[in-house]
């Protein structure tokens, strides 16, 4: 497991006043933030870190104009304030972003997450 990120994770919680933050075996947690579940994860052989939720089930129908939408909210990150939309069937809608271990800090990790959060 990587330092840097357990680091990153021991900041993160009274920043966000949050109690410890468990790591799991394979390098990731999850958050509950207001009851929106965000799991953070370092990405293996890598130094970035990617957050990620699940938004929503694909709904059986009006799957073209879902696509079309998160497509837009995509375009130049206008809707999405940097991080990505996406829609798997089998994760359904979600939405990530990725950060490079280098750019993160105990100063800056909280609110790179309030700001996914929000």
């Amino acid at each position: 497991m990587s330092e840097a990120f357990t680091s990153l994770l021991r900041a993160l919680a009274p920043a966000l006043g949050l109690p410890e933050i468990t790591q799991m075996e394979d390098s990731s947690c999850l958050l509950v933030i207001d009851d929106f579940e965000v799991s953070l994860r370092h990405l293996p052989g890598s130094d970035a870190v990617m957050m990620f939720t699940v938004v929503a089930p694909l709904p059986e129908k009006g799957r073209e104009a879902l696509y079309a939408a998160l497509l837009d909210a995509n375009t130049f990150f206008h809707e999405t304030q940097g991080f990505t939309l996406a829609a798997r069937e089998d994760t359904g809608v979600t939405l990530q972003g990725v950060m490079s271990l280098r750019v993160l800090d105990d100063g800056n990790i909280a609110t790179w997450v309030q700001n996914f959060v929000d």
